[in-house]
């Protein structure tokens, strides 16, 4: 559980990611660049929506099969070099959501 309460969603479309809570309420929304020739393999999150709307958040992620991690540092400070979130740094695992199909009997 954390500020957004128990398992956010997030949904990634092209370069642009929005979080949601169970509710469907938006909390952040952006977009993102990726280098996965860094390591560990770097991404900068543009939130647009949110607490930190307008700032750049240097951050790594690993993404291993369906299991997503990123560790972010705030605007400002260096990007993280390990996946342990420090002062200033937040770590968020996500794990993905296989869509399930509803059909009619």
């Amino acid at each position: 559980m954390d500020e957004f309460g128990a398992s956010p969603r997030v949904t990634f479309d092209g370069d642009s990611y929005l979080v949601t809570t169970a509710d469907g309420r938006i909390v952040i929304e952006g977009k993102f660049r990726i280098d996965p020739t860094q390591r560990p393999k770097a991404v900068d999150w543009i939130d647009a929506v949110g607490a930190d709307a307008g700032k750049t958040l240097p951050a790594i992620y690993v993404l291993e099969g369906d299991r997503f991690m990123f560790c972010a540092a705030d605007e400002g400070q260096p990007r993280p070099a390990a996946f342990a979130a420090g002062p200033g740094q937040v770590l968020r695992i996500h794990q993905r959501e296989v869509a399930r199909k509803v059909g009619r009997r």
